[in-house]
């Protein structure tokens, strides 16, 4: 989520409050009620919530790391700057990393995983997280594995009761780009590829130790699932359309079993699930009004 002005409803629906949506869309008494909650002087920009603790993480233009809490009744960012604490410094910035701090959740709790420089020159990449114990943060720059490659743009994983939680990121750096996707744990000196040089918007898969990404077969960007423990990568689509922005669930509407979701063409948001022995699109969503891209 982007934005520099943030609405009460935002904030409550990214921490699963959605009673205030009760209404059918159709109603002619609906009346939108958004109220700006973030201090229009302060440029807040992909800020990411904490379901658990009501909380978001977020950071400035200066490479700034900020925590703040979310009121749960009235969504307000607590203070509306969304300055609460200053957690970390020198972050790299969004437009070179693609992505701010995210929220990594484990056995041990919520924690936050981003992308900071090297150094001033500003020509390297490294990954940090930050955890509270006890009240206070402690922020450490994760050690290096044998990639002989940088990390960004980092994705925690979201299992509440995995001892082992992890991180997926990009390799490369400012002047390389993106060299595929690779992931490590953040307890622990285990790390992998994703074994296709074209691998691309990963996400952690819902309960399991797996991505869901994208990779390129003959010029189309197709689905593919990637088990880290065993590496393999199973392709899901063959259909045609460029995949992008995949996410993958347990959906308790079809009996808690796996779907998945994708931005197509940047145009439509398509649904698929396994039907007959093979991944099948079964909806297909048309936003109300153009975008350059779909999120």
């Amino acid at each position: 989520m982007s934005a520099h002005l943030y609405s009460r409803r935002q904030a409550l629906t990214a921490l699963g409050v959605t009673g205030f949506l009760t209404l059918p869309a159709h109603a002619e008494t609906f009346v939108v009620d958004d109220q700006i909650i973030t201090d229009p002087r302060i440029a807040v920009q992909d800020v990411e919530f904490d379901f658990i603790e009501g909380r978001i993480a977020w950071q400035d233009k200066q490479g700034q790391l900020w925590v703040a809490k979310v009121d749960p009744v009235t969504g307000a960012f607590m203070p509306s700057t969304g300055q609460g604490r200053l957690i970390d410094t020198g972050l790299a910035g969004i437009s070179d990393s693609g992505n701010g701090p995210e929220w990594a959740y484990g056995i041990d709790g919520p924690e936050i995983v981003y992308t900071k420089y090297t150094d001033s020159s500003r020509s390297a990449f490294v990954l940090a997280h930050a955890r509270n114990i006890n009240g206070n943060w402690y922020t450490e720059v994760l050690p290096n594995l044998p990639l002989d490659q940088g990390g960004y743009s980092p994705i925690g994983s979201q299992d509440l009761n995995d001892p082992d939680p992890r991180v997926k990121y990009q390799l490369g750096g400012p002047e390389t780009g993106s060299q595929g996707l690779a992931y490590r744990s953040l307890i622990s000196p285990s790390w992998g590829i994703v074994p296709d040089p074209t691998a691309d918007a990963g996400r952690w898969v819902e309960k399991r130790r797996s991505l869901i990404v994208t990779i390129l077969v003959n010029g189309v960007r197709q689905v593919a699932y990637h088990e880290i423990d065993t590496g393999v990568l199973t392709q899901l689509t063959s259909d045609p359309g460029q995949k992008n922005n995949v996410f993958m669930w347990e959906a308790p509407e079809f009996n808690h079993e796996l779907i998945f979701m994708a931005s197509v063409n940047a145009e439509t948001i398509d649904m698929y699930r396994f039907l007959n022995g093979a991944w099948t699109r079964f909806n297909s969503l048309k936003p109300p009004s153009p975008r350059p891209y779909l999120l």
